[in-house]
């Protein structure tokens, strides 16, 4: 999001820093007269093109009219204002409010440039909707909270994009998968925690398990599933995503992986007569759903019910179903709906932390370094008619020779108690292995083991 602050100076230069700050802290690309330097162009001319290139303005009234580029205009603050509209960019607008904000009378105008900061005050108030603020502190928090609440709408205007879920969502993120997930291929992970369970829950094979029949529903770009072909099991891989079902090919036939039971056309989980004409009822003795990847489908009977279903049907009687889920915690309840906020493990502390955001790069052969930034933020999908709260994951892509991307994949966080209780409501005995504990010392999420009963 680029940025362009307009406003008076002498009167809000401690106002003007703590908007810059809070611009900085929201990744904003601010622009204003303080990063101007020296140009061939005036300064009105320089300010008039930021302002064509900005994607928001924001403008700060104080106690001054502000200066002009000569006696017969108005000022620049008043001619930014006239060219972001006229351009039709978006405008936030702030007074200060001096009835509870200290003034120094050198910074309140009179005679004509009193008159005509009323005046710009007035023609304002009619058009926008004020926010006001008193000290710098007060402007910052006013202007973080207006702008969390711009980008949620910006994401609203795009529900039809943002409504969509693992199907969608991941094919525009498949080419950088593997990057954004830099260690993602130099694991074992999943794999040794799924066997290890495996173990656990079917104790007749006696620890020698490859005569398993797996489906890995959520391949992926085929970490797990390329880990199951090479330790010798009898495994198809499936997954709701065209482009992540390409790139595990590619992967696959990197290593010498053969790919004749990697299916390549999306299979969505809520679609069981799919399922059951490809493989047949009753066919698998293990499912694997892993990466998080079964909370990306909504929580509503119409999908959640019929997936796990769909995997009922699937399995013989005794089979196993293993889904992973991050760790979350309770808060902000709306309406008796309640959000879950995504946690992250920190080895090096030995504790779990709220994950709002992560920040990584990757040097790569041919596009030299990719930068990766990762938010989470929290909302309300307008897609189905009761209340569902979900998890939007924005993540901007950006590099050396790589032109800034930002991608939304909206996931509905499903706790692991939530998740095993649905899972009896399919049918399905269930319980709870927690992350980094007992057979899951080595994985990071939560993992819910479902066994469909032997008769």
């Amino acid at each position: 999001m680029r940025v362009f602050l307009s406003s008076t100076y002498a009167d809000l230069v401690e106002h003007r820093q703590a908007a810059m700050d809070v611009l900085y802290e929201c990744e904003a690309v601010y622009k204003g007269m303080e990063f101007f330097g020296a140009r061939s162009s005036t300064t009105l001319d320089t300010c008039l093109a930021q302002i064509s290139e900005a994607d928001r303005v924001i403008v700060l009234i104080g106690t001054r009219y502000g200066s002009r580029p000569d006696t017969a205009s108005p000022s620049f603050t008043e001619i930014e204002i006239h060219e972001a509209e006229r351009l039709n960019r978006p405008i936030l607008v702030y007074f200060l409010d001096i009835d509870q904000h200290p003034v120094l009378a050198k910074h309140v105008d009179s005679g004509r440039d009193g008159e005509d900061l009323l005046a710009l005050k007035d023609r304002l108030r009619r058009k926008y909707t004020i926010g006001s603020f008193t000290t710098p502190d007060d402007l910052g928090r006013c202007l973080a909270r207006d702008l969390l609440r711009e980008e949620r709408q910006v994401l609203s205007r795009h529900a039809d994009t943002a409504k969509r879920y693992r199907e969608t969502a991941y094919d525009v993120l498949a080419e950088w998968y593997d990057l954004w997930y830099k260690d993602h291929w130099k694991s074992e992970e999943p794999y040794r925690t799924i066997v290890a369970i495996a173990k656990a829950c079917f104790e007749a094979f006696r620890g020698n398990i490859s005569h398993l029949k797996v489906l890995d529903c959520a391949c992926g770009t085929g970490n797990a599933f390329c880990s199951f072909v090479r330790n010798g099991f009898d495994v198809c891989g499936t997954d709701g995503s065209r482009e992540m079902l390409a790139r595990a090919r590619n992967n696959c036939e990197s290593q010498g992986i053969d790919t004749k039971d990697l299916i390549l056309e999306p299979m969505n989980w809520t679609d069981s007569a799919a399922f059951i004409e490809r493989f047949g009822a009753e066919s698998f003795d293990l499912i694997v759903n892993t990466a998080n990847s079964f909370c990306h489908i909504p929580p509503t009977h119409g999908y959640m019910h019929r997936a796990l279903s769909t995997f009922h049907q699937l399995l013989r009687p005794g089979g196993i179903l293993v889904i992973d889920t991050k760790r979350y915690v309770r808060s902000d309840d709306r309406n008796g709906v309640p959000t879950y906020h995504e946690l992250r493990y920190i080895a090096e502390a030995n504790e779990w932390i709220v994950r709002s955001e992560r920040r990584e790069s990757v040097a790569t052969a041919d596009l030299g370094v990719v930068n990766f930034h990762t938010r989470l933020l929290y909302d309300d999908d307008p897609s189905f008619g009761p209340p569902v709260r979900r998890a939007l994951i924005v993540v901007t892509i950006y590099g050396e020779a790589v032109t800034p991307r930002t991608l939304v994949i909206p996931y509905y966080p499903l706790p692991a108690r939530d998740l095993s209780t649905r899972m009896q409501e399919a049918g399905f005995t269930a319980s709870v292995t927690p992350a980094y504990e007992r057979l899951a010392v080595n994985w990071k999420y939560d993992i819910v083991v479902a066994r469909k009963p032997r008769s």
